[in-house]
């Protein structure tokens, strides 16, 4: 089947429900709202974040109490949304409510945001994420200010058209995200052969060991933005102390459950909760030591109920490609040492964070797709108390840190308010889960892009998470 001249096809295995940018959690969603949505910020190559909607950055205005300040920003009002309405302070004005906690005050006053605060809240890179897309619900789905609108939408497809006015006009016209399921398996046979075909121009779906079948479709390795993680619930009596959790952790063999999911396992062991290409170095790590967690389990004041809860993702991700495989091997380590586990895959997204907010696990398998090349944004998400599901003024916010971990000293680590040098503060974070093991890495994920011939303009070396399909032509 020929492809549309004037059309990028991107093979998916699958579409949410909703483009609701509010609850997006999964990685096509996101890549679709990539390119119709905007944040406040974002960053450059080297990482460092820039006004995208804003007329510079934050200024501070004024002390506002004891640990408590204020700042101003003004917005682009000169920028439109898709639809022709002019972008406006109250549009940020809401992104940035969503994402905040509700302690932080949030006013629009004529083209103007303020931002009444702790002195430690770091406003950029909270808002350079897709969680702070800026947006207006729309018909068809949420309208925004990125380069291209969405067009229609089914179960099987999501057309984007480029749209007149756009500040950086796309160099391709439609964008269209067509569907190719997996088989029941869990193979990706559909996408395989249609990108072997040439009805597929990119796609970003298959996992390292499934992209050896490509033939025909050129490949792009490189490292990935994410890594497969485990949260431990620190609202369940068992694991409020990090003693325990620490414990539990580690009778926790990364290198069995990388095995589960790659020939070549030594080459995707989590060292630490960052991906590899956000380490630094010095960085702690828990040590696998089954006979010390036993022990230290025994020894414990409190012990553990008969079985634990263990949620896992709905279907193959980035970061975990055979979901099934990896949690048998995670709950055969905890059994060895006297742990019996309940292995509960989410139907869906939608169920698997209905599950999350609840709280109704002991444990979570999963992973975290990297916002940013920032790696304290990286520990912010998945491991900050603003980003406990349920905390911020915006409830339905996608948020990260599923074991619902507080500590003071974490905050203190990734605030720039510490004076710290910036790796420093990262050294400091990471030595911090380490000890009181609230999450666990387990395993980098490894980016593959699949591309067709009449692709141009691809830059695998971007570091960017989601690619901007804005900067391709088709020849």
């Amino acid at each position: 089947m020929a492809l549309p001249p004037d059309t990028l096809v991107v093979g998916v295995t699958g579409l949410a429900p909703s483009l609701d940018p509010r609850t997006a959690q999964d990685y096509t969603t996101h890549f679709i709202l990539s390119q119709v949505l905007e944040p406040p910020f974002s960053w450059d190559r080297n990482g460092a974040y820039v006004s995208r909607l804003l007329r510079g950055g934050f200024r501070f205005q004024t002390a506002h109490g004891a640990g408590r300040s204020r700042r101003e920003a003004r917005v682009d009002t000169t920028i439109a949304f898709s639809d022709g309405v002019p972008l406006s302070a109250e549009d940020v004005a809401q992104a940035i409510e969503r994402v905040v906690l509700p302690d932080v005050v949030v006013e629009a006053r004529g083209d103007r945001v303020t931002v009444e605060g702790p002195d430690s809240l770091d406003l950029e890179p909270l808002l350079a994420g897709p969680h702070a897309n800026v947006f207006r619900d729309g018909a068809r789905g949420p309208v925004g200010t990125g380069a291209y609108r969405i067009e229609d939408v089914s179960p099987s497809c999501v057309r984007l058209l480029a749209w007149d006015g756009a500040r950086c006009p796309p160099r391709t016209p439609a964008v269209e995200f067509r569907v190719f399921p997996r088989d029941p398996d869990g193979r990706p046979t559909a996408l395989v052969e249609a990108l072997e075909r040439g009805e597929v121009d990119l796609s970003m779906e298959l996992a390292r060991d499934e992209a050896r079948l490509l033939g025909q479709a050129r490949k792009v390795f490189a490292p990935g933005g994410a890594t497969a993680l485990v949260w431990f619930n620190t609202r369940r009596p068992h694991f409020a102390e990090g003693a325990v959790r620490r414990s539990v952790a580690a009778a926790i063999d990364p290198y069995a459950i990388a095995a589960s999911c790659y020939g070549n396992p030594a080459a995707f062991v989590a060292a630490s909760v960052l991906p590899r290409n956000m380490t630094v170095p010095g960085l702690a790590g828990l040590r696998h030591d089954p006979d010390a967690a036993a022990e230290a389990l025994a020894a414990a004041p409190r012990s553990l109920p008969p079985r634990l809860q263990l949620l896992t993702v709905w279907a193959p991700r980035p970061y975990l490609p055979r979901p099934p495989a990896a949690a048998a091997a995670l709950a055969g380590q905890l059994e060895r040492i006297g742990v019996q586990v309940d292995v509960v895959f989410a139907a869906d997204a939608a169920d698997y964070l209905q599950r999350i907010r609840e709280g109704a696990f002991d444990l979570v398998l999963g992973g975290w797709i990297a916002d940013s090349p920032d790696p304290i944004e990286f520990l912010r998400a998945i491991a900050s108390r603003s980003r406990i599901p349920g905390a911020q003024a915006g409830p339905d916010v996608a948020s990260a840190n599923y074991a619902a971990y507080a500590s003071e000293a974490f905050e203190a680590a990734i605030s720039s308010a510490s004076g710290a040098a910036y790796q420093d503060r990262v050294r400091a974070a990471v030595r911090i889960l380490a000890e009181e093991a609230p999450v666990v890495g387990v395993m980098y994920s490894a980016r593959v892009v699949a591309l067709s011939r009449r692709v141009e303009g691809f830059d695998g070396d971007a570091g960017l998470i989601v690619p901007d399909l804005s900067a391709l032509r088709l020849v």
